[in-house]
């Protein structure tokens, strides 16, 4: 099956995500995303939460606290969202890059999907080098079908916005890759690259993050 085909046969899985809060006049106006410095190192600080979290201004109350915990970790999580979102839509204004391409930087038997393996090869490839807790925790959050490998879908959604414009923009993107033997680091141009490595390593980055405020909320002994 061709890339093409594999996306369609795919697509309808793939969740429908509203794309309302962006700006809807063409893929050269970009969504002015932020994020606050301090968000992502919210809780960097702290080695558990507790009643005497000083994050927390609340009254003792064990269920007032879980409430504003659990608020801030939601924040802490669209604000890197937002980011993500930014970063793929940088990486899409690269007129070079496409989803066929970024697969072949990846998939290494031929059998159109990416293990764990191929993922920490083509990471290595563009000068990444996860651990292989860093590796699970990628599989964890964008494999579909959760079974321990990416499809071509799956890491569709992992490079391109939610933004309609720019989705729409990638898919009607053909492989530029003509050569059988290439170097996998060096099939974008430097630029592009550049904003794919960096997509890749703020993702990675964050998901640890995340993992351990996940890990640090479900530690409290009144949280259910």
């Amino acid at each position: 099956s061709t890339p093409v085909n594999l996306l369609n046969q795919s697509k309808q899985k793939r969740e429908k995500v509203s794309d309302s809060l962006f700006i809807r006049d063409g893929p050269e106006k970009t969504p002015q995303l932020q994020i606050r410095p301090s968000s992502i190192n919210m809780f960097s600080n702290q080695t558990s939460y507790s009643r005497t979290n000083p994050y927390i201004n609340v009254s003792n109350s064990p269920q007032r606290i879980n409430e504003e915990v659990v608020i801030q970790f939601l924040k802490l999580i669209m604000d890197i969202e937002l980011k993500i979102e930014k970063l793929k839509i940088d990486l899409a204004k690269r007129v070079d890059f496409n989803i066929g391409d970024a697969f072949q930087v990846f998939e290494n038997t031929h059998h159109n999907f990416i293990t764990q393996s191929d993922l920490q090869k083509g990471l290595n490839a563009l000068d990444i080098y996860p651990n292989y807790y860093e590796i699970i925790l990628l599989m964890k959050k964008y494999s579909l079908n959760d079974d321990d490998s990416l499809s071509y879908s799956d890491l569709f959604d992992m490079l391109t916005p939610f933004c309609r414009e720019y989705r729409s923009m990638i898919e009607e993107r053909q492989s530029m890759n003509t050569f059988t033997h290439y170097n996998k680091g060096e099939i974008f141009l430097n630029t592009t690259k550049g904003c794919l490595v960096n997509l890749l390593k703020f993702i990675i980055e964050t998901e640890n993050v995340i993992e351990r405020e996940r890990e640090r909320l479900n530690k409290i002994y009144t949280f259910n």
